[in-house]
């Protein structure tokens, strides 16, 4: 039986995405300053609803005096066609995020921050998931999968619970030779390895072929 998640109006302010490829040479960089646009490889990103076919982005200032755009349960970032080719072209890829998570009802509040996965647990790919842990704290989540179900884990990352409304900053790190993930939360770390039987190759090529994205796209998401 599939769960029924809360759909409040705002869950995520994202404030800038930064995503360095190897020898941390940078891939992609969006400050998110009232518009989409890459300022390092010309990668642009597009503003997407389920329901909408012309939605407008909500463009927010943020409490340390920045920029950010506000992602409802239903709303979605989705990267240009290029960016696939260039997070998959290493032997390692990181994804930086600053964002604020606001969500303070009762459901589980579950947003994906970022994304490159079809619905169904076994479905080959990658979700970076943020779900409500009490009134006041969220937790964050990490979904892998290669297509085999027996292989694919969704689990916290954050070592302890991260405060909701305050500017979070995040760094996953996916280390494809070592089959290794490195987490780290507003300074606090950590680290694990990948499941030895886990297939590597078929979730790089995964991520080379699908479309990446920040928020949750319809019929994508973390249903593991």
């Amino acid at each position: 039986m599939k769960q029924k998640y809360a759909t409040p109006r705002v869950l995520m302010f994202l404030y800038v995405l930064t995503i360095t490829s190897g020898l941390f040479a940078q891939v992609v960089n969006y400050p998110l300053e009232g518009n989409l646009n890459d300022i390092s490889n010309n990668v642009s990103g597009t503003f997407l609803e389920w329901n909408n076919a012309s939605p407008a982005p909500n463009y927010v200032s943020t409490p340390s005096g920045g920029q950010g755009i506000d992602l409802a349960q239903d709303q979605y970032v989705l990267l240009d066609n290029s960016f696939r080719s260039l997070i998959s072209s290493d032997d390692s890829f990181e994804i930086e995020i600053d964002f604020r998570y606001t969500y303070t009802g009762t459901g589980n509040g579950r947003k994906p921050i970022y994304g490159s996965k079809p619905t169904g647990n076994a479905s080959a790919g990658l979700v970076l998931v943020a779900t409500r842990n009490s009134t006041t704290t969220f937790d964050i989540l990490l979904g892998l999968a290669d297509g085999n179900f027996d292989e694919s884990s969704f689990f916290k990352v954050n070592p302890s619970p991260l405060n909701t409304n305050e500017e979070i900053n995040i760094s996953l790190k996916i280390d494809f030779e070592a089959k290794s993930w490195f987490f780290k939360a507003n300074n606090v770390y950590n680290f694990g390895f990948i499941s030895e039987g886990f297939d590597m190759t078929i979730f790089k090529n995964t991520l080379q072929n699908l479309p990446a994205y920040l928020g949750w796209q319809v019929n994508h998401g973390p249903d593991m």
